[in-house]
């Protein structure tokens, strides 16, 4: 053999050894790429299924009004034992939600908390209202200032937690159908088309 040739077939390996090299690179950083987003995927169906489901599905639901919006009867869920029928269901869920809000976006954990804490005031200015010494005034706590401005309050913290559940279910949504297509589209094996 020409002693000439070796040095050639020594590049042409090299060559070959450095093209094998970038493609398995290029295949290390798609499975890369494809594990950061199955985690996405995990982790966006688990917001979902915990927080954003529940939450809208109660939103929607025939019996929205008891879980959102203030309950004026002189048994609000606040106020009754956590062991009574329906209440129990309504300590459930806002129990859940508590839990899973850190799955959240801040902007609607935030919502959660706003319109929880205005809720818990109405609930907590009415009884000191109708129990503490101005129940003798004849006065309903619901035809005073304070709880005007509270419930007014409280309309406007509702319908923004309800914007920020639509926003972000649709959100998710979103993400779910275009997250692993974009990965694929994006494959190492389009160099070659």
């Amino acid at each position: 053999m020409d002693p000439n040739l070796w040095p050639a077939l020594a590049g042409i390996g090299t060559i070959a050894l450095a093209i094998v090299t970038y493609l398995s690179l290029e295949e290390l950083k798609y499975q890369a790429s494809l594990m950061r987003s199955r985690a996405r995927t995990s982790r966006l169906n688990e917001e979902m299924t915990k927080l954003v489901a529940p939450l809208k599905v109660r939103k929607d639901d025939k019996d929205g009004s008891f879980y959102f919006d203030l309950n004026r009867s002189d048994f609000a869920p606040e106020s009754m034992s956590r062991e009574q029928g329906t209440v129990s269901y309504y300590y459930v869920f806002w129990d859940n939600i508590r839990i899973n809000m850190y799955l959240g976006p801040e902007y609607l954990w935030t919502a959660i908390y706003n319109s929880a804490n205005t809720k818990e005031k109405y609930y907590v200015s009415r009884n000191e209202h109708n129990y503490g010494s101005n129940r003798y005034s004849g006065v309903k706590f619901d035809d005073t200032e304070e709880s005007k401005k509270i419930v007014e309050i409280f309309n406007a913290e509702n319908a923004l937690l309800k914007s920020q559940i639509e926003r972000r279910y649709f959100e998710i949504k979103g993400e779910l159908e275009t997250g692993e297509e974009e990965i694929k589209k994006k494959g190492w094996w389009q160099f070659w088309k």
